[in-house]
């Protein structure tokens, strides 16, 4: 403990000399501490946790992987025969990122979504909070338009309201 004591009396000591530095030192470490804590504390939850749904470990991503490596779209054709041929998978459900215009009585609003099949929801094991879910007659082709909206654009743009089930809602010019 006494060596310790006299090199921490020696590092001021030297430090004291030269505080220019002192001074660049510090920074560089509150800088070095800094940079790597806000990595660290954005990469924690992108890689290290849990999906936040039930069983999140038995969640699986399947994708099409061309010579490249890249992703290849697949059609809902696809989708369909693995559904009907697999048997290694609990449920299976297909997504498609979309990006359509809400509009209305209010401002026209670009927001991010998804396309989904029926078994969305019941792959991920969260049901809505409201309403029902996806039934089976509507993943067919052409079939009807059913939305679930999420709870932060139910709040803010439909205002919480409870009776928005079932009424109707424009994205990109389709009710």
């Amino acid at each position: 403990m006494n060596g310790l004591i006299q090199d921490i009396r020696y590092a001021l000591r030297q430090l004291r000399k030269t505080p220019g530095f002192a001074c660049t030192a510090i920074v560089i470490l509150a800088l070095g501490t800094g940079g790597t804590s806000a990595i660290f504390s954005t990469l924690t939850p992108i890689l290290f946790d849990p999906l936040p749904y039930p069983q999140a470990s038995r969640i699986m991503m399947i994708w099409y992987a061309g010579e490249d490596g890249s992703r290849e779209p697949q059609s809902f054709h696809t989708y369909r025969e693995l559904a009907e041929r697999s048997r290694s998978f609990e449920a299976l459900a297909v997504m498609k990122a979309s990006q359509p215009t809400l509009s209305g009585a209010d401002q026209p609003e670009r927001i991010d979504g998804q396309q989904v099949s029926a078994a969305y929801f019941r792959v991920l094991g969260v049901p809505p909070a409201l309403g029902r879910d996806f039934q089976p007659s509507d993943d067919v082709f052409s079939g009807p338009k059913v939305v679930i909206l999420s709870h932060g654009l139910w709040r803010r743009r439909f205002g919480g309201d409870h009776t928005i089930l079932g009424r109707p809602v424009q994205f990109d010019d389709e009710t």
